[in-house]
């Protein structure tokens, strides 16, 4: 009895350190009078990219501010503390006075202080995202078009800073026609994806890669931002595991890892396989 209770206890404690992998992906293109070109075609890249590299992954596209708010307190909410978490988001945002907004689909800004109620405050989605172990934001909001009743100078996002020790920021900065790397694909997320899927890398030197590439490439026009408070290793893309060798009469066999396809939730119904 006391040895199943030992062993009982082993388990819930080796199963408990296998942390979950969740990320949430979204796309916001089709403004009214500001149709993008990129965002959809950037969150499926980021989903597919994420779901091969073991994230479960919540993909949604084109989303009004009450889809938006239902399905970010619904992915957080179910976050576990050990979890690890992804925010993803390419779409228009606004700054005003040091603070960050994502804009929904089909909102209407008459004013400045229209932010304050009918956009996604940043720094309260990164209080949301507290409960998981650590978090990583990527924000895709360097469109050359601008949303018709917001000034210029207020598009794309502050500088921003997360929970120290908890979270990590990444944000496209301004470079107007040096956003898009092609017609339907931002530069940022492009490079960005590319450096993850090329190499097992560390957040900062994901940070230094994905800059100088993109420095490179518009002749210093473009230069990223980046925020690392995590303090615990975190890879998007994690080193391969060591494969095991198992003996069987005389012989050395190679237990390979399982090859996965690309699926992933689509918010409002069905998945998506790649």
């Amino acid at each position: 009895m006391k040895r199943f209770l030992v062993w009982s206890l082993f388990l819930m404690m080796v199963t408990s350190s296998f942390a979950a992998r969740k990320a949430l992906v979204i796309g916001n293109e089709n403004y009214d009078k500001a149709k993008l070109s990129s965002p959809i075609n950037d969150a499926y890249e980021t989903a597919i990219t994420l779901d091969e590299r073991g994230f479960e992954v919540t993909l949604l596209k084109d989303a009004g501010l009450k889809q938006m708010n239902a399905v970010i307190d619904s992915f957080t909410q179910n976050l576990a503390k050990g979890d690890e978490a992804l925010f993803y988001y390419s779409g228009l945002a606004a700054k005003y006075k040091g603070k960050g907004y994502l804009i929904p689909i089909g909102i209407k800004v008459h004013s400045i202080k229209c932010l304050y109620t009918i956009t996604i405050n940043t720094d309260e989605l990164f209080e949301k995202f507290a409960q998981a172990r650590s978090s990583v934001f990527i924000f895709e909001t360097n469109h050359n078009k601008k949303h018709p009743r917001l000034y210029s100078w207020y598009m794309g996002l502050p500088l921003q800073k997360g929970i120290q020790g908890k979270q990590a920021i990444f944000i496209s900065r301004p470079a107007n026609k040096y956003s898009l790397a092609s017609e339907n694909s931002s530069r940022f997320t492009s490079v960005f994806m590319k450096q993850v899927r090329d190499a097992n890398l560390s957040l900062s030197e994901l940070a230094e890669n994905t800059s100088s590439t993109i420095r490179l490439q518009t002749k210093g026009k473009q230069n990223p931002y980046h925020w690392i408070g995590i303090e615990t290793d975190f890879f998007i893309n994690p080193p391969p595991e060591e494969p095991v060798i198992q003996k069987e009469e005389g012989t050395f066999q190679l237990k390979r890892l399982p090859i996965y396809r690309s699926r992933f939730r689509l918010e409002g119904g069905g998945s998506y396989a790649f």
